[in-house]
């Protein structure tokens, strides 16, 4: 059985169709990138997932239960969801974010238990922010708001990771150390989307590839098929240059597509 499945859903914006007709499933154990250009709908597909957007028409399960029907702290327990936007807004301190991820396990009445302390301590050693405890979120750069979300994401101990372009505000350091990290979570059973724009990370990292195109899925499969010559060109507009290596292919665009081609 799919973890995460999503039966043709549509969400509507006004006059403007966001997502449309969108069915695709996310098992456990693997990690499931959403790529496409901008606008194609890959945020309003990850946050209709994670139950942020409601849809228009069409339904999301999880472990085969609709989404709608599943309490929202059991469903908070179960997902995680990293937001494009890293920024915090309010001045509270790095330790106390990432202890955030445990809220769901927990009642009003619960005090932390051993297991809480254990999963926020391995959450900061493994998302490598153990140099910023102490620190304020408001203070820390964007990059680094990223990583204690990570921190904050792996405390949790959920069974789907869903993420929104995480690693954009990453050095290329972090950036492979984050994809690494989300890759040794589904190596360890965890079901995980992400959406990337780095077209080489994306085919290295992801075990499937869902490309979107005007709100829908222009092709769903592996990273070496569904980024072929000429989905390049149809849903990106460039042609590219691969480099194969012992880690992967790289995809380096090297011009445009002309508008008749």
């Amino acid at each position: 059985m799919s973890l995460i499945e999503a039966q043709n859903i549509a969400v509507q914006r006004g006059s403007r169709q966001a997502l449309n007709n969108i069915n695709l499933k996310i098992y456990a154990g693997e990690i499931v990138g959403v790529v496409g250009p901008n606008g194609a709908g890959k945020t309003t597909l990850l946050r209709t997932l994670a139950g942020l957007q409601k849809p228009t028409s069409g339904e999301v399960q999880f472990e085969g239960r609709k989404l709608q029907n599943i309490p929202r702290t059991e469903f908070a327990g179960a997902v995680g969801y990293l937001p494009q936007s890293a920024a915090f807004h309010w001045p509270t301190n790095v330790e106390h974010v990432v202890k955030l991820g445990r809220f769901p396990h927990q009642t009003p009445l619960t005090r932390m238990t051993a297991a809480d302390s254990s999963a926020i301590e391995q959450a900061i050693h493994t998302a490598g922010i153990e140099d910023l405890i102490g620190r304020r979120v408001d203070q820390i750069s964007g990059g680094e708001c990223m990583r204690v979300h990570l921190a904050r994401v792996l405390a949790g101990e959920h069974r789907a990771i869903i993420a929104d372009e995480p690693i954009t505000s990453l050095d290329p350091k972090y950036q492979l150390h984050f994809l690494a990290v989300l890759q040794r979570q589904a190596s360890q059973g965890t079901a995980v989307a992400i959406s990337l724009h780095d077209l080489s990370l994306a085919s290295r990292f992801c075990h499937r590839l869902i490309v979107m195109l005007n709100g829908a899925i222009a092709i769903a499969d592996t990273p070496e098929l569904a980024l072929q010559d000429t989905t390049l060109a149809a849903v990106f507009g460039v042609r590219a240059e691969r480099l194969r290596t012992a880690t992967g292919t790289s995809i380096i665009p090297t011009e445009l597509t002309s508008t008749t081609d």
